[in-house]
């Protein structure tokens, strides 16, 4: 493969055939991925409904369970994050042993990382809950429930490196089918060790626990399992049986570079329970109301997402391919369908907004004030798909920094004070309650918005500099043989 950037190339195509091309990669790509993010949040919500039928500390136990291990699960996604564009970048610049280490430090962080985490969940809880006067009542269940999903974590890591590896190599219908089996394993488990069906024993939420550690492991491996059947990805893995542990410098080097993500992500769920636990301040009504809300926000995201990572992985492809004009094309492309799809389903979930309410609670009240702050998602869902998909599509360029640095200062130095001013204070009038914490989310992702359009432009502009660079150097020699994304798919 000729590795020379002509000038041609970093205009987009005048063929209608090659931007529908790069639509049908994109769309086959979104699709899965949306719809495994998608599944990651039923299992929750069968956790809590499931829960809910036994009584109110089964319920509360594995709420307060949830709120302290989910943090855990959200920097092991987000140090593995960066494997999908990693690998698509390296295959796409077909630099095989790159491939095979990067699996490799996938693997390794993975499982060691699930299994580190795992610890510190099983070893904290405890001191952590006795210590901030967690209602006694419902400390043992809570507890016990914990300490048996800590048990699942490595198998979480495991699972959670190939998933973000197979999509990376184009392959992300391989990570659905799996997610698909993990929803309905979850909830059938559930059903055997909560209420002791199946012949097992009656557990109550530290049953929840156990289907949740068993869940883990089983798609841990079933992801191997199917991993094994890809013929480029058993490359890899015979290249992880020779050497088990990665090159320091280079694990040194992902790690670094995955931090910030890490903490990028930690960050945002924890701006999001500070708002959370706020609102709980105020009554019970906003409460329920605020978690409607942000259900129907969560849930609205689901495609964007799913069109944003997608996007990354192919925009990390194109430039190990060295295609300024691939670049350029699927940057709109992917710009394009999240600002679509953002406009769509903001619309219906402004129509819909009190049928879905209804649907939670008959409480008068609750549906209500649920409507007012939907109405308010509504209202900020394009921008906000446009921010969380700019970050995305930023990491596919390499840059972890910028998408850190505009998240944080957008939640912490904007959207949480001036929503505190909103709902709390009279500085600007009387206090608005949980809306003013939703006006100043609106609020901060207008500042936001703007600040990754400015961020996406200029490492748009370097890495189509760098490829302008690269093509002016002689071609090296082309590596063996790898599948496209395109053809992956």
């Amino acid at each position: 493969m000729s590795m020379k950037l002509e000038t041609s190339q970093v205009t987009p195509s005048k063929s209608l055939a090659t931007y529908w091309t790069d639509v049908g990669v994109l769309s086959r790509m979104a699709a899965p991925m949306a719809l495994t993010y998608f599944l990651s949040v039923v299992n929750a919500i069968v956790d809590s409904l499931m829960s809910g039928q036994l009584d109110v500390v089964s319920l509360a136990a594995v709420s307060a369970g949830v709120a302290f291990w989910v943090p855990a699960s959200v920097v092991l996604s987000g140090f593995l994050y960066l494997l999908s564009p990693r690998a698509a970048h390296f295959l796409g610049a077909e630099q095989d042993d790159d491939v095979n280490e990067t699996v490799l430090q996938g693997l390794f962080v993975g499982l060691v990382g699930g299994a580190l985490l795992g610890a510190l969940v099983w070893f904290t809880c405890e001191p952590v809950f006795r210590s901030i006067g967690v209602d006694p009542v419902i400390v043992p269940d809570a507890i016990a429930y914990i300490r048996w999903v800590a048990l699942g974590f490595p198998g979480l890591g495991l699972f959670l490196a190939l998933r973000f590896l197979i999509e990376g190599f184009g392959l992300p219908r391989v990570v659905t089918t799996v997610a698909i089996f993990s929803a309905i394993f979850n909830a059938v488990l559930n059903y055997g060790f909560m209420f002791g069906n199946f012949g097992l024993p009656a557990m109550g939420a530290p049953g929840c626990g156990v289907a949740t550690a068993i869940n883990y492991m089983v798609i841990g491996l079933a992801v191997v399992g199917l991993s094994l059947r890809q013929p480029r990805f058993l490359v890899a893995w015979r290249h992880v049986v020779a050497r088990p542990v990665p090159r320091p410098a280079g694990l040194g080097a992902y790690l670094a570079s995955s931090t910030p993500v890490a903490v990028n992500m930690l960050s945002d769920y924890a701006a999001l329970m500070v708002v959370a636990l706020n609102i709980a301040t105020i009554s019970a009504v906003a409460a329920s109301a605020h978690q409607i809300a942000v259900n129907a926000l969560t849930v609205s995201l689901v495609i964007p997402a799913g069109v944003s990572m997608a996007g990354a992985i192919l925009l990390a492809q194109s430039i190990g391919q060295q295609d300024g004009a691939a670049l350029l094309r699927r940057l709109r492309l992917s710009i394009g369908l999240i600002v679509v799809v953002g406009l769509v389903t903001a619309v219906l979930l402004f129509v819909f907004a009190e049928p879905m309410a209804r649907q939670y609670t008959p409480d008068r009240a609750v549906v209500g004030l649920s409507v007012a702050l939907v109405t308010i998602a509504a209202a900020l869902l394009t921008i906000d798909a446009v921010v969380v998909g700019a970050c995305f599509l930023l990491r596919g360029l390499g840059d972890v920094v910028g998408p850190f640095a505009i998240t944080v200062g957008m939640h912490w130095g904007i959207g949480l004070p001036i929503g505190y001013v909103l709902s709390s204070t009279t500085w600007v009038g009387d206090p608005m309650g949980a809306a003013g914490w939703w006006y100043g989310l609106w609020i901060s992702l207008c500042f936001g918005v703007v600040a990754v359009a400015v961020r996406l432009r200029l490492k748009f502009a370097q890495a189509l500099r760098a490829l302008t660079e690269a093509g002016d150097q002689p071609a090296p020699a082309p590596a063996t043989e790898t599948p496209s994304l395109e053809t992956a798919t």
